[in-house]
């Protein structure tokens, strides 16, 4: 009764979805589940069902985790019990209007599912233990990328690096040069006079 109430409670205002969704289930399973509003309790079923799976893919530590977390910021800031159901629906509506931890929860769980609306749910439930997988996949993914892109190897060249800017020329290029002009024993270029390149 007192999940449903904080669940009507955030629901009922400006903007606020009218599906629940469960933040254990991956984000790929098939089998992912979600629920109307109206029915709150069913994604508490859901959760203690799911977490006594064999199926890896359905992520049942995750989903254990989801409930033992739930279960502890419920009793953080416990619902009162009242013997007539009036007396309990009044309670309920002072503690709700209290703000207690579990109405922090209803709000990403009405939004749009997936790992930043996941991410809002596990840092308001995780206290001392961390919250197992699919909770923080996208910072998984994030750091799996970074680690990629860090290993991508440097082209490097053997060839020497010269500057075409500078006026020194390497000894290498110098000693590659050759001079192919004909010359006196005392080094003055000798003149082809019948030179086919002058028409004079």
């Amino acid at each position: 009764a007192a999940w449903q109430v904080a669940v009507n409670a955030i629901g009922c205002m400006p903007g606020a979805g009218t599906t629940l969704w469960c933040p254990a289930c991956p984000d790929a399973f098939l089998g992912k589940w979600t629920g109307s509003i109206s029915k709150a309790s069913a994604l508490l079923r859901h959760v203690a069902s799911a977490s006594k799976t064999g199926v890896p893919e359905s992520a049942p530590k995750a989903h254990a985790w989801f409930l033992t977390a739930f279960v502890a910021l419920l009793l953080s800031s416990p619902p009162p019990t009242e013997d007539t159901e009036v007396e309990s629906e009044e309670r309920l509506q002072e503690w709700i209007s209290s703000s207690p931890p579990l109405v922090n929860i209803v709000g990403p769980l009405l939004a749009k599912p997936g790992p930043a609306a996941r991410e809002a749910v596990r840092a308001e439930m995780e206290d001392s233990e961390s919250a197992p997988w699919p909770f923080g996949a996208s910072d998984a993914a994030v750091e799996v990328k970074k680690t990629k892109k860090s290993k991508k190897p440097k082209v490097t060249s053997e060839a020497p690096g010269y500057d075409l800017y500078n006026e020194d020329i390497p000894m290498d290029v110098f000693m590659a040069c050759e001079d192919h002009t004909r010359r006196t024993s005392d080094g003055v270029p000798v003149l082809d006079l019948l030179s086919s390149d002058e028409d004079e």
